[in-house]
C-alpha cells in the first residue's frame, strides 16, 4: 500500500499517457493521409516540412515526391526553379518533433516501408509527440501550481482543464499544430522561472532561458505575452525595483541564450531570403488593431473561446475573484488574458482559421489555469451541500459539452456566419463522428 501511495503520481501519469495515446491514434486511424484531418496538412505541414527537408531530401526541392505540397494542403511551397523549400512557419515545432520523426524513419526503414517522410508512420509519430509533450506539460504545470495550491486542488483543476477545454482537442486531434507544444514549453518555463525567483542565480536561470528561447523558436508571437510574466510574484514597487537592479544581468543572460536558440530560424531566413532577419508572413498583419474583433474571439459560436470552452467562464470568474481578493499575480494573469484577447482580435485572421475554442489561448493555459484553480479552491470551501453539488454538476456539464463538441466537430465551422446558434445547437445534439 505504501509503495502504491509513493508512486501514485507516476501511476496516474502512465494511465493518462496510455489513455491519451489511445485516444489520438484512434481518432487518426479513421482519417486518411492528405486531407484536412491529417497530421501533416496545411499549417501542420508548414511546421513539419523542415524535418524531411533536412534529413531525407537535403534541402533539395526537386527531390520531393511530385505534387507533395498540394497533397499536404499547401502549408509549404517547393520553389523548384530556385530549388528552395519555402515555409512561413517557424522551425521550433519540427525540432521538438525530431526524436519522433527519427523513430518513424527508422521504423519505416526496418520494415521496408516507404521512408519518404509522409507515410502513415510519420503521421503517427506526430500523434505520439503531441501526447508526450502534453504529459510533460501537465507534469511541469503540476510542479508550478504546487507553489500556490494544495494537491487536491491541483489534481482537480488539471483534470477539468484537460477534459473541459480544447487542450484535449489540440493534444489528441490537431496534433500537428504548435499549440500543445507551446503549452509544454510555457509550462516548463514558468516552473523553472519560479525556481529562479526562489533562488536567483546564474545556474537557475539556464533552464528558463532555454525554454524561453524554444518558445520564441516555436511561436514567436508569444514573446509579447511574456511581458506581464516578468512581474510574476511581484507584490510591491520595492520588489520590482530589486528584481530589475539585482537581476538585469540574469535577464541579459537569458536573452543571449534565447538568441543562440534562435540561430536555426535565422539560418533558414538567410537560406530563403538572403537575410538573417525577415517577416515570413508577407501581407498578413494586425489589420484590426484599432477595431479588434474581441466579441468574435470570445463569444462567437464559430471558434469563440467561451461558447466552445464553457468551463473557461469559471476561469474568467476566477480572475475577477483574484483581483477582488487582491491576490498576488491577479493583475499579471488578467493582463495575460487581455493581451492574448486583444492580440488575436487584431490579427487579420482573428479566428485563426479552422479550429475549436480559439487555439490562441491554449499556449498559455499554464497561466490561465491559476484563476480556475482559485475558483476550484473556493468550491472546496463551500459549506452548503446543495450549492456544492450544483457547482459540481455545472462542471460536469461543461466537460460533457466540451467532449461532445470535440467528437462532433469536423474541424471547420459550416454555419451561416459566426453567430449561427442553430449550427452550434446542432453540434451539441447531433451524433458524434
Amino acid at each position: 500500500m505504501n509503495s502504491i501511495k509513493k508512486y501514485k503520481g507516476l501511476i496516474v501519469w502512465l494511465i493518462l499517457f496510455g489513455a491519451m495515446t489511445f485516444a489520438t491514434l484512434n481518432i487518426h486511424s479513421r482519417a486518411k493521409e492528405f486531407n484536412y484531418h491529417s497530421e501533416i496538412f496545411s499549417d501542420k505541414a508548414g511546421y513539419y516540412i523542415y524535418l524531411p527537408s533536412v534529413f531525407i531530401y537535403n534541402f533539395d526541392a526537386n527531390s520531393f515526391p511530385d505534387s507533395i505540397e498540394f497533397k499536404t494542403g499547401e502549408g509549404f511551397f517547393l520553389d523548384r526553379n530556385a530549388n528552395k523549400i519555402v515555409s512561413k512557419y517557424p522551425v521550433g515545432l519540427s525540432i521538438l518533433e525530431f526524436p519522433f520523426f527519427v523513430s518513424a524513419h527508422v521504423y519505416s526503414k526496418l520494415n521496408n516501408l516507404e521512408a519518404n517522410g509522409f507515410t502513415r508512420p510519420y503521421h503517427y509519430a506526430i500523434d505520439i509527440a503531441a501526447v508526450f509533450y502534453l504529459m510533460f506539460g501537465l507534469f511541469f504545470l503540476f510542479k508550478f501550481l504546487k507553489n500556490y495550491f494544495e494537491e487536491k486542488i491541483i489534481y482537480t483543476s488539471i483534470f477539468l482543464y484537460l477534459t473541459g477545454t480544447n487542450l484535449y482537442y489540440y493534444a489528441a486531434q490537431e496534433t500537428g499544430l504548435s499549440h500543445i507544444y507551446s503549452f509544454f514549453l510555457i509550462a516548463a518555463f514558468v516552473h523553472f522561472y519560479k525556481l529562479y525567483l526562489n533562488s536567483s542565480n546564474y545556474r537557475n536561470i539556464i533552464l528558463p532561458s532555454i525554454f524561453f528561447g524554444l518558445v520564441l523558436l516555436t511561436r514567436p508571437i508569444n514573446l509579447i505575452f511574456f511581458v506581464p510574466i516578468f512581474f510574476l510574484d511581484i507584490t510591491n514597487w520595492n520588489q520590482l525595483k530589486q528584481r530589475i537592479l539585482n537581476g538585469w544581468k540574469h535577464y541579459l543572460f537569458m536573452g543571449i541564450i534565447a538568441f543562440i536558440i534562435l540561430i536555426p530560424q535565422l539560418a533558414y531566413y538567410k537560406y530563403l531570403f538572403n537575410s538573417f532577419v525577415s517577416y515570413s508572413y508577407g501581407n498578413e498583419s494586425f489589420i484590426y488593431k484599432f477595431s479588434p474583433k474581441i466579441l468574435n474571439v470570445l463569444f462567437a459560436f464559430e471558434n469563440g473561446f467561451f461558447p466552445n470552452n464553457p468551463i473557461q467562464l469559471l476561469m474568467a470568474l476566477g480572475i475577477i475573484l483574484l483581483v477582488k481578493d487582491k491576490k498576488v499575480n491577479s493583475l499579471v494573469i488578467a493582463c495575460v488574458f487581455l493581451l492574448i484577447t486583444y492580440t488575436y482580435a487584431s490579427w487579420w485572421s482573428y479566428k485563426l482559421g479552422c479550429g475549436l475554442g480559439h487555439r490562441g489561448f491554449v499556449d498559455f493555459y499554464a497561466i490561465l489555469i491559476i484563476p480556475f484553480a482559485y475558483f476550484i479552491n473556493k468550491v472546496y470551501k463551500i459549506k452548503s451541500t446543495a450549492l456544492r453539488y450544483f457547482v459540481v454538476l455545472l462542471l460536469l456539464l461543461c466537460v460533457t459539452i466540451n467532449m461532445k463538441l470535440i467528437y462532433t466537430y469536423d474541424g471547420c465551422w459550416y454555419g451561416n456566419g459566426a453567430w449561427d446558434h442553430n449550427q452550434f445547437i446542432k453540434l451539441l445534439i447531433s451524433p458524434t463522428n
